[in-house]
């Protein structure tokens, strides 16, 4: 992936359905590996940017078969799945320069 920013922040994971940390990766910013949060000041070199495109993960190892989300077909695709990264992607929304904790996602892998 090379070079990107990451930003913490809380979210409902699609994954496994429950609320926790993530890191968001993003390349629409410096690309210098900074660490942003909601909050954050962005820069006034960013000041026309009013969403960021990130990409995140689900790593939770202790996730059960009922919390999947979409269901495992099969035990052999629960264990599968189990213990691996679910990654998805999200727009996260910038507001006069500074990150929120407002975010959509657009997309599960």
């Amino acid at each position: 992936m090379g070079m990107f920013d990451s930003i913490y922040l809380e979210i409902d994971c699609p994954f496994c359905n429950k609320r926790h940390e993530v890191e968001a990766q993003t390349k629409d910013l410096d690309c210098e590996m900074y660490v942003w949060k909601p909050g954050n000041h962005i820069g006034d070199q960013h000041k026309d940017v009013t969403q960021l495109y990130c990409t995140a993960s689900c790593d939770d190892k202790y996730i059960s078969i009922s919390e999947m989300n979409p269901k495992p077909k099969s035990l052999d695709e629960f264990a599968e799945r189990r213990g691996t990264k679910e990654y998805f992607n999200l727009i996260l929304e910038i507001k006069d320069s500074i990150i929120s904790e407002k975010y959509k996602i657009i997309k599960k892998e």
